[in-house]
């Protein structure tokens, strides 16, 4: 961490299989060569945040590792088939992501936080993925605060969030929540609404 390294190769680091944590935090970083991580099994944190990262490829998730990514510039995602391993902590914090990656889901999934607060979300669309609609989602920990959240549609993902434990909406711009926003939430313990412009909360 804390250099001027502007791109990553995955010849960087082939030989380095015993790696087990990755620290290139605070470094110029624009661009991560696709596989780059694709032979370091053990690896267990990989910490890319603060850095000028737009555009992310699909193979930096697929992977059983701790991703940190916040303080990006990250837009999107150039490929959506992504399959989020065990008990990983993916931050995403502090980017420039303007809608809400669902295709993050797409696989079984077992995150146990997952990191979204300070971007640029402002609506959560109705499932437009087929293959969600019926797939319980194990994500225990969900951040979206201080995004510009203004809508969260009927039959969002958010319905299949059933294992969701603490779940952080504020500092957002919702005027009204559709009534099953929460309603599969059975586990649901912690939810932070406040400074938002809530006029209706229909829970049933």
């Amino acid at each position: 961490s804390q250099n001027h390294i502007k791109t990553i190769r995955k010849s960087h680091l082939w030989s380095m299989i015993s790696l087990t944590y990755l620290n290139l935090s605070h470094n110029l970083i624009d661009y991560i060569e696709p596989m780059f991580l694709s032979n370091l099994d053990i690896l267990k944190e990989v910490d890319f945040s603060f850095n000028f990262i737009k555009n992310i490829d699909h193979e930096i998730f697929n992977v059983e590792k701790n991703i940190l990514l916040n303080n990006n510039k990250i837009l999107s995602f150039n490929n959506i088939s992504i399959d989020l391993a065990e008990n990983l902590h993916v931050n995403l914090a502090k980017n420039e992501l303007k809608k809400f990656p669902e295709f993050l889901f797409m696989n079984s999934i077992l995150t146990d936080i997952m990191d979204l607060s300070d971007n640029n979300i402002t609506i959560i669309d109705s499932l437009s993925i087929k293959n969600l609609y019926e797939k319980p989602i194990r994500l225990k920990n969900l951040s979206l605060n201080r995004n510009n959240l203004r809508l969260i549609e009927y039959n969002s993902l958010l319905r299949n969030l059933i294992h969701l434990e603490n779940f952080d909406l504020s500092q957002n711009k919702l005027v009204s929540l559709e009534n099953d926003t929460f309603q599969t939430m059975f586990k649901l313990k912690y939810l932070n609404l406040s400074y938002n412009y809530l006029e209706t909360i229909n829970p049933y």
